[in-house]
């Protein structure tokens, strides 16, 4: 190759170079560090913001550093250029001011796009507000307007208000955003009119503990994937369902009587907010892809009935929300299936809480009652956090990493009985908890049955010989006397100990509002009846395992409605049993038998009807002669 060749080569790559530096300077123009408008109308460092009045601060070109506003009554016009961060700090930072216009500008790679703290009547107008943590965020500010600007694809919230009042967002187009769209937090008097939001994770997100943290007017103009908000506030006797709406976002504040049935509300921080609102019900809706699927604030006597709860983060918050009633909810697949918080006298009765981190979790909540539900394939059954007085009974608590769970702070005085714990990692686990008592639970086959910490804080786990303990499957104790009760003590840790271990499984049976029989078997009681017309009780019972050869029934029978005596069949053949117990009001019997598919039929004697009325015609007969002869 000729000297004049390379020579030539060396030459264009030094020109490239140089343009390409060129190129460079042309199109990044940085400061050095934070830009600030000072009080007097300066720019300190120079930047390239132009003003001739110290009124009016029109961005020249790009602009790669934070700016800090300080003086009052002002306008920024980006005028169409970039204000860009590292993924750090505020694009415009402005504190403790008034009046200053943003407008014109492409703001994006900051921590916070546009930040207002303690500032007041300023406007956010026509800006693109990209790719940033929080596209616009204000904290102990009023009177603000939020007009017309482009919010998207920020990796936190849109739009959030903290603490903040008498604000105005209007006509904004707020999108993609990976968190939320808008969020109004502990704020009030907010006014919403004509924004888009669409394809946030969570589209709009409201809430706050007081009533004036709700208290914001927002419209049907407001839309959300399409469909329109409604934000009610202070309504009576409104039947909302399906037919009639179409909902983006849905919020019940200080109302009463209200009906909202079969919608589907999806993609919000709330799917359906209820705030200060009672006396109302929830039926068949279906709450997916939510923050919170059902959200209660300071809301009291409202029904949930039969909703899909489904892949939310928390299914059911209630807080501060006393005297509701869910029932025939189905709450899977969230992070939370149910959390109680600060609340109390709540029911929950035959929900299906499953596949959930925390199927319940109870926080500093006292007199509720979990009855009949089914907490299946969770991390936790039921979480206590600081919660007492509350009754757990009659739940199937399977297959979760933990059943149930009292701690990270004491619980006590907590009740649990005749719930099915079976074949979870840990069936009961109490840490720093006392006071609790245990009784009528089958524990089953769980790798811990039950564990206590320390050892030495006392928890109560049967309820004396009357009405026994637990049944415990890893029980190895013998029933010398065949009541039904094991002869020693089941250890649990240290002084906890259940002194009346069941030697078979607890059953309990309704025959009457209020009235229950309940059975202690070995056997697998496979149906159960009652016959009021006849006073007859009829089960059918099988062998648990296939190598079991005998069986016994432990019964207590409460004399209201069948008092005693009693005839015990089995498979139509009379058989004797021991009266374990009997007083006034109820009976405990105790038979044994050898295992196949038996029938056992419990009656009351048939009373000699016949010779009854013979002798009160005897009677009559006797007493009209005596008082003919008298006459």
């Amino acid at each position: 190759m000729s000297k004049k060749l390379v020579l030539l080569m060396a030459l264009i790559i030094v020109l490239l170079i140089g343009i390409l530096g060129v190129a460079f300077k042309v199109q990044r123009v940085k400061a050095s560090g934070t830009i600030y408008i000072r009080a007097d109308g300066s720019i300190d460092p120079p930047a390239p913001i132009s003003t001739v009045d110290n009124v009016t601060y029109t961005f020249t070109d790009n602009i790669y550093d934070e700016i800090m506003v300080e003086r009052n009554n002002i306008i920024i016009d980006g005028s169409g250029h970039v204000l860009q961060g590292s993924g750090w700090g505020k694009g415009f930072n402005i504190c403790n001011i008034s009046n200053v216009t943003i407008k014109n500008s492409n703001i994006k790679g900051f921590s916070y796009g546009v930040y207002f703290n303690s500032t007041s009547i300023n406007s956010i107008f026509g800006n693109n507000i990209s790719n940033n943590n929080y596209g616009i965020w204000l904290e102990f500010s009023f009177n603000n307007i939020l007009s017309r600007n482009n919010i998207t694809n920020n990796d936190w919230r849109g739009i959030g208000l903290y603490q903040s009042f008498n604000n105005v967002l209007s006509e904004n187009n707020i999108s993609n955003n990976k968190y939320q769209g808008v969020q109004l937090y502990l704020s009030s008097n907010t006014t919403l009119f004509r924004n888009v939001m669409n394809g946030n994770k969570y589209n709009v997100d409201v809430w706050g503990p007081e009533l004036g943290h709700y208290m914001h007017s927002i419209d049907v103009s407001n839309l959300v994937d399409g469909k329109p908000v409604y934000y009610l506030l202070n309504q009576k006797n409104l039947l909302i369902n399906s037919s009639t709406y179409q909902i983006g976002y849905f919020a019940l504040i200080n109302c009463t009587d209200i009906t909202v049935s079969d919608l589907t509300l999806t993609n919000n921080g709330q799917g359906l907010l209820f705030a200060y609102t009672n006396n109302s019900k929830i039926i068949g809706n279906m709450m997916t892809g939510n923050d919170f699927g059902i959200w209660l604030e300071s809301s009291f006597n409202n029904t949930l009935f039969e909703n899909d709860i489904v892949s939310n983060d928390y299914g059911v918050w209630l807080a501060f929300s006393p005297d509701n009633t869910l029932t025939g909810n189905t709450i899977t697949n969230n992070r939370y299936g149910v959390w109680i918080r600060s609340s109390y006298n709540n029911t929950l009765f035959e929900n299906d809480i499953a596949s959930n981190k925390y199927g319940v979790w109870l926080d500093s909540s006292f007199c509720n009652f979990l009855i009949g539900n089914s907490m299946t394939n969770n991390l936790y059954g039921a979480w206590f956090c600081a919660s007492s007085n509350n009754v757990l009974s009659r739940n199937n608590v399977m297959k979760n990493v933990c059943g149930f769970q009292l701690g990270l702070e004491s619980s006590y005085n907590n009740t649990f009985s005749e719930n099915n714990i079976v074949n979870n990692k840990d069936g009961i686990w109490l840490l720093y908890s006392s006071d609790n008592k245990f009784y009528h639970n089958n524990v089953l086959n769980n790798t811990v049955q039950a564990y206590n910490y320390p050892s030495d804080w006392s928890n109560v786990w049967d309820d004396g010989y009357l009405l026994g303990g637990n049944y415990w499957s890893n029980y190895a104790g013998v029933d010398s006397d065949y009541d039904g009760i094991g002869d020693t003590p089941h250890v649990i840790e240290g002084i906890n100990k259940d002194n009346r271990p069941l030697m078979g499984m607890f059953y309990s049976f309704d025959i009457s509002v209020g009235c229950q029989v309940s059975v202690i078997s070995n056997s697998t009681i496979e149906s159960f009846q009652y016959f009021e017309s006849n006073a007859t009780i009829r089960m059918l019972v099988s062998n648990m395992t296939m190598d079991q050869t005998c069986g016994f029934c432990r019964i207590l029978i409460p004399h209201d409605p069948l008092p005693p005596p009693y005839n015990i069949t089995i498979n139509n053949n009379p058989v004797p049993y021991n009266i374990v117990y009997e007083n006034d009001t109820l009976s405990i019997l105790y038979f044994s038998y050898k295992h196949s598919i038996l029938e056992i039929i419990i009656t009351i004697p048939e009373s000699p009807s016949f010779l009854i009325l013979l002798l009160l015609m005897v009677a009559t007969f006797l007493a009209v002669v005596i008082y003919r002869k008298l006459a």
